[in-house]
């Protein structure tokens, strides 16, 4: 069990945190492969619809920034919020990225060394690689 150190002032309890069960690492990490092998197949998917289908790859949405700008009216002036659009952005390639670094991450933490840090901050109530 994994416990914070006490430098409370106000009184609190520390934050503790239960290890996790040696004997449920090894169903973990079948599901973190699984889940990688799925994102990985999504990522590729993704990848060539965006690049292939005419639909996927011409959807683009705006990025647009909302701004306070002076306005005159007469001889009054007062803030107002103004906005412009920045750009567009495709929308495919951004869905391959994110397939594609949710599989790095599900394979990167069944790596033995990776591994051991994972179950490290695990124990810890700590999860970097999410």
């Amino acid at each position: 069990m994994y416990t914070e150190p006490d430098n409370r002032t106000d009184g609190s309890k520390p934050f503790q945190v239960e290890g996790y069960p040696e004997e449920k690492r090894t169903s973990l990490r079948r599901w973190n492969i699984g889940a990688g092998i799925l994102h990985f197949c999504q990522s590729i998917i993704q990848l060539v619809l965006a690049l292939s289908v005419e639909n996927f790859r011409d959807f683009k949405l705006p990025i647009s920034t909302s701004f306070l700008g002076l306005q005159t009216a007469g001889d009054a002036q007062f803030l107002a919020t103004q906005s412009r659009t920045l750009g567009n952005v495709q929308l495919g390639p951004l869905v391959f990225i994110f397939f594609f670094l949710s599989a790095f991450f599900h394979f990167l933490v069944v790596i033995p060394y990776f591994n051991e840090m994972y179950w490290d901050q695990i124990n810890r109530g700590k999860n970097y690689f999410r």
